[in-house]
Formats: structure tokens, C-alpha cells, sequence
């Protein structure tokens, strides 16, 4: 890493008091994900008729090995005036050899195999600006934001045994990866509203149509389009129509074009002080991103009755033909529409979609703290150099999307039962100088 400091230049001009420039690059290693062994192939004894049996548990790759990750930097640090301190930080991150569950040939016996393919690529501009506002001898008001811009995006997915070639999706979960795009692009079936009349819910989905009939045959496999990018990657000359259905199972998986990844995050700090009293507070905050609710999800089920509790927009689903609503009808796990011979129960309607897709956008005050120093002539009288009486909170308010979302206990911001939000405190204290 290397650094410029031009303090001559500083002395011979009024604005800038400070300036650096600094740039750095370096290597590491990361085997994070691979499990304790994941070189070696293990087996378990087992008793077969009396007689020692050995399976393999788990398949090892003996050319397994670390991630490597290769970060450049460049930033620069800047003072003004003794006014204003602002500092950049500009970094891109490639990370090669990712570890990657990787599915194999039938004929090998092994079905899943850890390998060292692909690339990811971090980058990011990282700032921290610190403003001296007013800065009297009673009356001191000092601001300060940082925060990031993030943009994630794999560069190179694993080959595909089968093909030879790169591979077109990986699925992971709520996610789906491919090249050109982040590791947390959701892939899931795209929410189409409820069915005005008989409160079905519907998504959209997509299909080919083979014969030529202009209609959606769902039980052909010629028609039926399950996983939209991997579709148009095998069959880009094939012109596909988009409707809706009320089967989640027939309902096609698809980039909904939105990212856990918020545009930006960060935090800023407000301190003030007024003669003897002193405010300080800490922020946080996220703007950009979307999770999802798994939670606000649990509680929307058409499952039996008492299986679950509901949140109160249960209130607004459909009761009768003409409803004009975005939840469906409650169906106690019992009715539902039979297709080519298959009950279609609507309590899948709480299944993963973009329904419950939210904006992880939040404003969160981390602290707040609010003293008072007694005078000095008090302090002098009393043999004392400083007392400060203070009363200070942590975790006092958080705004989110929706009420008891909280997208800051997850790094994907998405919501599970018994995740708490952190606890709010609330702490009383005095400082004494001698």
C-alpha cells in the first residue's frame, strides 16, 4: 500500500488543511462454507446381518481449496477549513475459486460435490463526512454521515458437468444466480392479485405454445415454463405468452429485478451542546433493498383453522364474488378447485412470490444520550473537577415498511419467528472528576 501527504502544499494555500491520498491492494484466503473436512471422503459403520458395514456419508474433493480474494483501494482523506472532514474510500473485491455445491453425473454415484468455480465481484464506494455546523464558545452543533454504496455481482458461475459450459442458474433458496447478477436477486414466482370472482389467488406465469392453439395446455411439458431465465437461455427463438394461474405449482419462477442488496446503508451522528447540557445521537439506516417477510407471510395462511395466528389484514380478504382485494380467500385447508384431476388448494397462497416481497428501507435511532455538567464555580466549592449527570437509551425507535418489520436482524433483512428485534434500554449515570 502506498500514501501522499503534501503538507507544503497545505501551508500555502487557505482552503484545504489536509489531503491524503492512499491506494493498497492485497490477497487472502477463505475457506468459510466448505464444512470441518472437506477434503476428505468419511464413512459410517453400520451393522449389515451382524457383519461391519461401511457407506460413504461424504463425498470429499481432495483438490479442494481456499477462496482467494483479490482487493484493490484507492481513497482519500481531506480536511477543510478545520470546518469540514470529508473521506473516500473507492475498493473493488474479486473473489475466485468460489466454493460451489456442484451437481454431478448420474453415472459417478456421487449426486453433490464441493468445487472451487467461479467468480464474485464486491465493489463499493465507502464515505464518512464530518461537518462542524456552529462552533461558538456556548453553542456547538457538529454533524457527521457515512455510509456505502454496494454493488454485487457474480462474474463466472460454475461448468456444468453435463454440458461442459457455464452454467445458466444456480438456485439458492428464494435466490437465483447467474452471471451479470447479485448472489441475492430473488427468483421466485411473480404475485398476480386475487381473483375477483372466487377470492383464488393467482400468479403469472409463463408458456410456449407448442400447438398453436392459443391456449395454456398445463399438463403438456412442451408448454409449461417453470424457470423463466433458464427457458429463454435453452430456447431464445421461442416466443413466449404470459397469463395467469391459481396452481402455484404451475406458476413460473422468474428475476422480479429486485435485490436484498440496498442501494445504500450507513449511519450519521447528531451531537450538540448547548452551555452545560449536551445531546448526542446515533443513527442508522438503509436505503434500497427489499426482503422477505417470512413472518408477515406465517401469519397470512388459509391453513386450518388454529393452526396459526393471523395478522389483522386477514380482515381484508375476499368473502364474496365483485371483493376487490389483495388477499384471498380463507379455504380452512379443506375447498379448492380441481385441474386434470389434482385438488388446487388456495392455502398456497402464502407460498414464496413476490407477495411478500418488502422494501427493507429503515430509519433506526441506535442512541440517544442527554447530560448536564454542573457549573465549574458549583464544582470548585464542592472540590470537584467534573460532574455530569446523563440519561441515555439504546434501540428507542425503528421505521420500517411495516409495523414489527425489522430488517436490521438479518443480513438479507428477511423476517422469521422468534427473531427478536434487539432489546431498548434505558440507563441513568453520573461522571465524577476529582
Amino acid at each position: 500500500s502506498w500514501i501522499i501527504s503534501n503538507e507544503e502544499f497545505m501551508k500555502n494555500q487557505s482552503i484545504v488543511n489536509f489531503l491524503k491520498l492512499k491506494a493498497s491492494y492485497g490477497v487472502v484466503g477463505e475457506q468459510s462454507g466448505a464444512g470441518s473436512f472437506p477434503g476428505l471422503t468419511l464413512f459410517s459403520v453400520n451393522n449389515s446381518n451382524d457383519n461391519i458395514s461401511l457407506t460413504e456419508s461424504f463425498v470429499g474433493n481432495p483438490n479442494l481449496t481456499w477462496e482467494t480474494s483479490k482487493m484493490y483501494q484507492v481513497g482519500i482523506e481531506s480536511s477543510f477549513k478545520n470546518f469540514l472532514n470529508v473521506n473516500l474510500d473507492y475498493y473493488v473485491k474479486d473473489t475466485e475459486n468460489l466454493l460451489f455445491d456442484k451437481r454431478l453425473n448420474i453415472g459417478s454415484g456421487v449426486a453433490i460435490r464441493t468445487v472451487n468455480e467461479g467468480i464474485l465481484r464486491n465493489s463499493g464506494l465507502e464515505f464518512d463526512i464530518n461537518a462542524k455546523v456552529i462552533n461558538t464558545n456556548d453553542f456547538k452543533l457538529n454533524v457527521s454521515l457515512n455510509g456505502e454504496f454496494l454493488s454485487n455481482e457474480l462474474l463466472e458461475l460454475p461448468i456444468e458437468t453435463s454440458t461442459g459450459k457455464e452454467k445458466v442458474i444456480d438456485i439458492a433458496g428464494s435466490y437465483g444466480r447467474t452471471a451479470g447478477r447479485s448472489l441475492f436477486d430473488f427468483y421466485l414466482p411473480e404475485w398476480a392479485g386475487v381473483n375477483p370472482s372466487n377470492g383464488a389467488p393467482m400468479w403469472y406465469t409463463y408458456y410456449y405454445d407448442a400447438n398453436g392453439d392459443g391456449m395454456f395446455n398445463e399438463s403438456s411439458d412442451d408448454e409449461l415454463v417453470s424457470s423463466l431465465h433458464e427457458y429463454r437461455a435453452e430456447n431464445p427463438d421461442n416466443e413466449l405468452v404470459r397469463t395467469v394461474t391459481s396452481d402455484y405449482s404451475k406458476a413460473s419462477n422468474q428475476f422480479l429485478n429486485k435485490s436484498t442488496i440496498p442501494k445504500i446503508r450507513g449511519g450519521f451522528r447528531l451531537n450538540m451542546q448547548y452551555k452545560n447540557f449536551d445531546i448526542s445521537s446515533q443513527f442508522i439506516y438503509s436505503l434500497g433493498g427489499y426482503a422477505y417477510d417470512g413472518s408477515y407471510a406465517s401469519l397470512m395462511h388459509s391453513r386450518r383453522v388454529g393452526s396459526n395466528n393471523w395478522h389483522n389484514d386477514i380482515s381484508n380478504r375476499w368473502q364474496q364474488p365483485g371483493d376487490i382485494t389483495d388477499v384471498p380467500v380463507l379455504t380452512n385447508d379443506e375447498n379448492g378447485e380441481y385441474a386434470n384431476g389434482n385438488l388446487i388448494t388456495y392455502n398456497r397462497a402464502s407460498f414464496g412470490s413476490s407477495r411478500f416481497l418488502i422494501k427493507s428501507d429503515y430509519l433506526a435511532l441506535n442512541n440517544l444520550r442527554v447530560g448536564y455538567s454542573l457549573p465549574k464555580d458549583v464544582l470548585r466549592k464542592m472540590g470537584m473537577s467534573d460532574v455530569n449527570i446523563s440519561l441515555s437509551g439504546d434501540n428507542l425507535f425503528l421505521f420500517s415498511k411495516r409495523r414489527g418489520f425489522n430488517p436490521t436482524t438479518s443480513e438479507t433483512g428477511a423476517s422469521a419467528r422468534y427473531s427478536y428485534p434487539p432489546l431498548t434500554n434505558v440507563t441513568l449515570g453520573v461522571r465524577v472528576k476529582f
